[in-house]
This record gives C-alpha cells, sequence and structure tokens, in this order.
C-alpha cells in the first residue's frame, strides 16, 4: 500500500527525489548536480518559513513519488507570489494508481492548515493543464522562461 510521508520523517528518500528532480528539472538550475539537489533538499528538511514542504510517496521503504510546496520557483521569472507547488513527480509504474491525487490532496491539505489563500505552480505539459483546469486551477500567465514555454497556473483554497 502507497502512503505519503514527510520527507523528514524518510530522510533515505532524499537521493532519491533528488535524481528526480535532477533528471526531470536539471534545465532550471544546470549548475546543480544529483548531489547539490540531495545536500539542498537535506539542508531545507528542517526549514519551515511557514511555506514549505516536501511530501514522497512511499510503496513501504521505496520512494514512488513526490510533490513540494515552497516559497520561491526557479520556473518562472515571478517572483512577487507565492507558495508554489512543484517538483511533482510519480514513478510510470504507479500512475493511474492515485498516487499523483494522494499527493496532492495532502499538500494542498497542508497548505490549508498554513491558512494559504492561494498556491501557484507552473507547467510545460499542454496536457497537464488541461487537466489543472478540470479541478479548478486557473492560468493567470504565460511565459517563455528558460527555453521552455511555461504557463503560470493558480489555485484558490
Amino acid at each position: 500500500m502507497v502512503t505519503i510521508e514527510s520527507i523528514i520523517d524518510r530522510p533515505e528518500a532524499v537521493p532519491v527525489v533528488a535524481a528526480w528532480i535532477y533528471e526531470q528539472w536539471s534545465f532550471l538550475s544546470p549548475d546543480m548536480s544529483i548531489e547539490a539537489w540531495t545536500e539542498f533538499i537535506q539542508a531545507r528538511i528542517s526549514f519551515n518559513d511557514g511555506q514549505s514542504v516536501l511530501y514522497v510517496a512511499m510503496d513501504g521503504n521505496t520512494p514512488v513519488g513526490c510533490l513540494a510546496m515552497y516559497s520561491e520557483d526557479p520556473a518562472t521569472s515571478i517572483d512577487d507570489i507565492g507558495p508554489w507547488v512543484g517538483a511533482f513527480y510519480v514513478e510510470n509504474k504507479y500512475r493511474g494508481t492515485n498516487v499523483a491525487r494522494k499527493l496532492a490532496n495532502t499538500t494542498l491539505d497542508a497548505a490549508r492548515e498554513m491558512d494559504l489563500i492561494t498556491v501557484y505552480a507552473v507547467v510545460t505539459d499542454p496536457k497537464l493543464i488541461k487537466i489543472a483546469h478540470r479541478i479548478g486551477w486557473k492560468t493567470i500567465k504565460e511565459e517563455f522562461y528558460k527555453g521552455r514555454d511555461s504557463t503560470i497556473i493558480s489555485l484558490d483554497l
């Protein structure tokens, strides 16, 4: 059974999560290696700015997905809004099994518990934008950033 847990409680998952982030989004920070991402996540595990969380989906002791919420997003030129939801990844084998939904619900519940009103995300896949719109996210801006067409979306909590 897949459970959703804070990375604080599953620090052994940090190297796997760092590898996913590096593999999927290294174009955002090309100067950062997997090791640098690992160190970055480890340093921020206990960082509490009232807007940052990182959840990992675990199938027993195996990480199978992650989703984070953080105060700044390197995937956009916008720096005056937040928090941002991102680093959303689910292993292929677990896609279509509600793992993504569980990660999203857990993260959005945490945002509500923090009394946040709105969260934001950057999406580069047009299929994901359509899905986001169906579940209540709204497009607030489209931009070309770091070589990618990006859509900034928001969700009122």
